[in-house]
């Protein structure tokens, strides 16, 4: 057993300092809405500017992912077999239903009376959940521009599509026609 978990930092995360908890969690988005406020004040035309630079930075995070996937649902998968006792199926499906924020409660880890856990073990937990739902929203938030930037694809093909066979139906009007 690590002896940075021996217990201490389970019993800071208490629910006894929840309250304390709560209030600092509500003082830190606070302190990200009204920073990313100034920060769109003071940076944001630069953004603006550097757009380009950004979607290409974007696409090679986007090449990342299949790490970050292994680091959030299969490690965590095989944790879920071995301390909880439950399949890969079941374990892949309840890491899935706790990031997505779905959670039927159909299973619960961390929950067993009859399974003596590692102190470390909802340290941990929590650990995964909090960056796990961050990385999952980042995850759905770049396949929606993805999708988005394909049907903004497809509309300007279609559009260009349409302009030229406009033109091929409308006769052809030239110096022809205009003399006197």
């Amino acid at each position: 057993m690590l002896p940075v978990f021996s217990g201490k930092l389970c019993q800071f995360l208490s629910v006894a300092r929840f309250p304390s908890i709560l209030f600092l969690g509500i003082i830190y988005v606070a302190y990200v809405l009204v920073g990313g406020l100034i920060f769109w004040k003071l940076e944001g035309w630069y953004v603006l500017q550097q757009i380009d630079l950004l979607k290409e930075k974007r696409m090679k995070l986007l090449e990342k992912y299949p790490c970050v996937a292994f680091l959030y649902f299969v490690v965590p998968m095989l944790l879920f077999k071995e301390y909880e006792g439950w399949s890969y199926s079941e374990a892949i499906y309840y890491c899935f239903i706790t990031l997505s924020t779905i959670g039927f409660g159909d299973y619960v880890a961390d929950h067993n009376p009859a399974i003596n856990y590692p102190e470390w073990y909802s340290c941990l937990m929590a650990a995964w959940i909090f960056f796990g739902l961050a990385w999952l929203a980042l995850l759905i938030n770049h396949s929606i521009d993805l999708l988005e930037s394909l049907n903004a694809y497809m509309r300007r093909r279609q559009n260009a599509q349409a302009q030229v066979e406009e033109s091929k139906e409308q006769p052809e009007k030239g110096l022809k026609g205009q003399e006197t």
